[in-house]
């Protein structure tokens, strides 16, 4: 249950959305660190209009995590995009393009309007 909510916690630093804040997510983010050896982690509990930044920690280059840190996620962004899609399902289609559903999706190549959603996570 506690990562499930370190999840939830990561969902809403990453897309903005917005989640109940439970007693205990200081001692959520010291327990997953402990457990999982995290050098560092900045989280936000968002509830209603307060928001709670909890930051812990040094990140890879030994300075201390502050509320802007910015990390490294590697692969993350993939579950992340998936959790997005699984969230907003039944608003489009896993075959419709990324640029129908975000209009201001731009790369260069100028394939990218034959990008999927599917074919995104």
């Amino acid at each position: 249950m506690r990562f499930l909510r370190l999840i939830l916690l990561s969902v809403v630093m990453l897309f903005g959305w917005t989640a109940p804040a439970y007693a205990g997510d200081q001692e959520l983010i010291d327990d997953y660190r402990s457990v999982y050896g995290t050098p560092g982690i900045a989280a936000a509990v968002i509830d209603g209009s307060s928001v709670e930044t909890i930051v812990r920690g040094r990140d890879g280059d030994d300075n201390a995590v502050a509320p802007r840190t910015p990390f490294r996620i590697a692969s993350l962004g993939k579950s992340m995009t998936a959790t997005a899609i699984v969230l907003l399902t039944g608003r489009f289609s896993g075959d419709d393009p990324v640029v129908k559903v975000l209009p201001e999706f731009k790369v260069a190549d100028p394939r990218y309007t034959k990008i999927t959603v599917r074919s995104s996570s």
